[in-house]
């Protein structure tokens, strides 16, 4: 997708590596704009998308305004986590998301998360990431 970096953590080995590969660009300085196709796997026994796997991504992605300009790691970690299920995400749809940063410091930064199928919100969340040394530099 022209204009927007590349995710994706398959074949590294590490929890990440389940997750599907992201898409995302920078909007503004406060304001990125992700999306992804979830995988199969990711539903419950009722046929939506399981809420672990919503909660994840929004935890996964949180941290982009950290990410390498290589779409490497985030340098942080989360802290905190606060997430609200809007309605049921529906499997084979494209789950969009945006990342809006609340404040920035030198040690922590505060995010705002919303995942959406088709412009209406299936989650949203509020999170606190530490940025860890390399990055608070």
């Amino acid at each position: 997708m022209p204009g927007w970096l590349l995710f994706d953590f398959r074949g590294s080995g590490s929890w990440p590596d389940h997750w599907p590969p992201v898409h995302y660009r920078r909007e503004t300085d406060r304001l990125i704009r992700f999306r992804l196709m979830p995988p199969d796997r990711a539903v419950n026994q009722l046929g939506t998308l399981h809420g672990g796997f919503l909660a994840g991504i929004a935890e996964n992605n949180m941290g982009l305004f950290l990410a390498g300009e290589d779409g490497g790691p985030p340098q942080a970690v989360a802290v905190s986590l606060s997430l609200d299920y809007c309605a049921p995400g529906r499997p084979g749809e494209v789950l969009e998301g945006e990342l809006e940063l609340v404040r920035d410091t030198f040690r922590m930064q505060f995010v705002r998360i919303m995942l959406m199928q088709q412009g209406e919100p299936v989650l949203q969340a509020s999170g606190i990431l530490k940025k860890l040394k390399a990055a608070a530099a």
